[in-house]
């Protein structure tokens, strides 16, 4: 995961379903080990439901970067979007926290790129799921 703002990390949480098969099928834990993290998940989604929100957009990288900077600058806050996941090189998607998403989206779209919030129940991908980890 990118995060934008003053320190950039990695950060460890998987939230897909799909991952946990793979991890299954490829020989890498157990049946018993994949049926464990997929309760886990169940439990900690739970926990995270409504927990902010994302938004898909039609610019790239460098671009997403300096328009998070300026939301994140004009709201007087050192964090709450992150560059969730790079789908192309010209689209990608931001999570974070709703206020600022939807700032985030009126200035994309005010500069004629593509924008669209995500129905979501969590901004996955982000120091938001991060209370998240003592569930696994």
């Amino acid at each position: 995961m990118l995060l934008v703002g003053v320190e950039y990390k990695v950060i460890f949480f998987s939230e897909s379903l799909g991952e946990i098969a793979m991890g299954y099928a490829s020989g890498h834990y157990d049946k018993v080990t994949a049926i464990g993290i997929a309760v886990a998940l169940a439990a900690a989604m739970k926990k995270a439901e409504g927990n902010e929100t994302m938004v898909a957009l039609g610019i790239c990288f460098q671009r997403a970067r300096y328009m998070i900077k300026q939301v994140l600058e004009g709201a007087g806050v050192a964090d709450g979007l992150w560059i969730a996941a790079i789908n192309s090189p010209d689209a990608l998607t931001v999570a974070g926290r709703d206020e600022l998403i939807d700032m985030l989206a009126g200035i994309v779209k005010g500069r004629g790129f593509f924008a669209a919030k995500l129905i979501v129940t969590c901004a996955f991908h982000t120091p938001l799921m991060e209370p998240l980890d003592e569930e696994f």
